[in-house]
């Protein structure tokens, strides 16, 4: 356990082995990069890097855009629907909201690809909604989620797990000034004596930054907060009331030499839920480590092998030369007429005599040796011909669908790994939604008419004494993404999913009149497999027709409330209040 009445000195010590540790495991990345982009991104960069045969570069542009291609649609149900299906319905519209307004494909495409080359960090938080004027009287929050770089994480350095870790934490780049501005307006959790102190970075302290230009001072102070989980303050507020853990703000190699290290900031709770601040996207799990393992890592002897010998083979083409020896100068005059060959006159030929002498040039043996590198590297790394487009038809029907069929259950399992990190980052998302009631958003059109509101409808969040004395839980929402919504269907097949979708499901509502539940979920099924983001959505309604599910889409019609046996509704579809709406300029 972390004490901040001793001091920051021992979480320092510990940071300066935990960096050294992650740096261990993230030494390839730097490489992997300029291999990718090659000399031709940036002047004076990559060229050592540079790869002729650039497996990276293949691997991304095909790997990619098969983990993410669009945003996410989420459901979310409850495991009390009863008493909770409004509250559910409410946060799958929120949620489905946020996801648009904040262009959150952009977020996963940048995580998807730290998976691919190492591993990728997010970091979910409650902040200021961009939507709303600020004013003294409402602070309107909405979830925001970051991408941290792979070299601004770090964890507890004797974890051998993720999750057995004992903190957890990041840097970030801040300005002096900006210290002492928050030291100024907060002096009772800023210490700012300890500020004004500081010493301002210059560019090549910062490892992403090193390889610009030197000697520049913006008086800038990386700062460091590590998040504890478990910790709490004396004083604090505790897990009943949303607080998990502890969060410590510290500069490393902070202050004058020879003063003792200080909390330039006083330690504070975390609001936010237990699972903790920061979610790791990580493609294989190493027994014995905290630090997953990436496909590129795990192929990179292959790529360098491979490599080699292209680079090899290139530099022998580029020496071969084809040297024709004639022993008669108007012979020689002749020949020296054509293109390309170097003609050369040996004294001791006889007039008529010629000779052709090939010099370096590709042997059998390199060529032979490539294709096999090659297949190595393809192997292990699941790509094959028919992933790249390349149709030889050398192979027979069975192979190719062999050679794909084990490719596609390798990128399944990365899609797999992918979309649960996207899960984990979604439930936090929906933790703040739910318990923080300065979160207040709009719906937009389809979540007013899904809800059943007439007019402009908002998701207001909080939750009520009456849900706690019913003993409704956060916990008890089950959020999931329905299944391809990430990836990619082209305009004709997405057109004929949905002409299929619709013959099926009106053919079929005759037998749903004697077993709709079982009906309902042959829909639902034939529709994900589909990869129709609306199926759902029109099931619910089928549904609703039928009388299969409570009309928990619409406010005030709970079931348990009307039977006197619970809350009236959750407090994420109440009214958000005339003088509300109007501070919100909603009316």
């Amino acid at each position: 356990m972390l004490k901040p009445w001793e001091g920051p000195e021992k979480l320092l010590s510990e940071l300066t082995q935990a960096e050294d540790y992650r740096d261990k495991h993230i030494a390839h990345l730097p490489k992997i990069i300029k291999a990718i982009h090659g000399s031709g991104y940036c002047q004076g960069q990559g060229k050592q890097q540079e790869l002729l045969e650039n497996h990276y570069a293949e691997y991304l542009s095909l790997v990619l855009p098969r983990l993410v291609y669009d945003n996410p649609r989420v459901r979310v149900r409850s495991r009390r629907p009863a008493s909770q299906g409004s509250a559910a319905k409410a946060m799958q519209h929120a949620i489905n909201r946020w996801v648009r307004d904040t262009h959150y494909y952009d977020h996963l495409q940048a995580v998807a690809q730290d998976l691919l080359m190492g591993f990728g960090i997010s970091m979910v938080v409650s902040e200021p909604s961009p939507f709303f004027e600020r004013n003294e009287e409402y602070d309107i929050r909405l979830p925001r989620v970051y991408r941290i770089d792979q070299s601004r994480f770090v964890l507890d350095p004797l974890a051998t797990t993720w999750a057995d870790a004992k903190w957890y934490g990041h840097s970030v780049i801040v300005d002096k000034n900006t210290l002492l501005q928050e030291a100024e307006e907060h002096p009772e959790e800023y210490d700012r004596a300890a500020i004004e102190q500081l010493n301002g970075m210059q560019i090549e302290d910062i490892p992403e930054r090193q390889g610009r230009e030197s000697g520049l001072e913006r008086d800038e102070l990386l700062v460091y907060e590590i998040w504890a989980p478990g910790e709490e303050l004396k004083d604090g507020q505790g897990p009943e009331k949303g607080y998990n853990g502890v969060v410590y703000t510290v500069i490393k190699g902070a202050g004058e030499s020879g003063d003792d290290q200080k909390w330039i900031r006083k330690p504070f709770e975390y609001y936010g839920p237990a699972s903790g601040r920061y979610v790791m996207h990580g493609a294989y799990r190493v027994p014995g480590s905290p630090w997953p393992l990436s496909p590129m890592q795990m192929v990179k002897a292959q790529v360098e092998e491979l490599d080699a010998h292209v680079k090899a083979s290139s530099r022998s083409a580029r020496k071969y030369k084809r040297i024709i020896m004639v022993g008669s100068s108007e012979i020689a005059k002749k020949i020296k007429n054509t293109e390309h060959d170097l003609v050369v006159t040996v004294p001791t030929f006889t007039k008529d005599e010629v000779h052709s002498v090939e010099i370096g040039g590709l042997t059998d043996q390199m060529v032979q040796y490539l294709a096999i590198a090659r297949d190595r590297l393809d192997r292990n790394s699941g790509i094959n011909d028919a992933q790249r487009g390349n149709v030889t038809g050398t192979g027979t029907a069975t192979e190719n669908s062999i050679a794909s069929d084990a490719s596609t259950v390798r990128l399944s399992y990365l899609k797999q790994r992918f979309a649960q990190g996207v899960i984990e980052e979604l439930k936090a998302i929906g933790w703040h939604m739910y318990h923080d009631e300065r979160v207040i958003m709009p719906l937009g059109e389809e979540g007013a008419e899904a809800m059943g509101v007439d007019g402009d409808a908002f998701y207001a969040g909080g939750v009520g004494a009456e849900e706690r004395a019913a003993g409704l839980s956060y916990n008890d929402l089950e959020l999931e993404i329905e299944p391809f919504s990430l990836e990619r269907t082209s305009d004709p097949l997405y057109q004929r999913n949905v002409a299929m979708f619709a013959q099926f499901v009106l053919g079929a509502l005759p037998a749903a009149q004697a077993a709709p539940a079982a009906v309902m979920k042959i829909f639902n099924l034939y529709g994900q497999s589909l990869n129709l983001p609306d199926a759902g959505e029109i099931i619910d309604e089928l549904s609703a027709a039928f009388g299969q599910v409570p009309d928990a889409g619409m406010p005030g019609t709970d079931p348990a409330a009307a039977a006197g046996g619970g809350p009236a509704v959750p407090p994420m579809t109440r009214s958000i209040g005339a003088g509300l709406g109007a501070a919100m300029g909603a009316g």
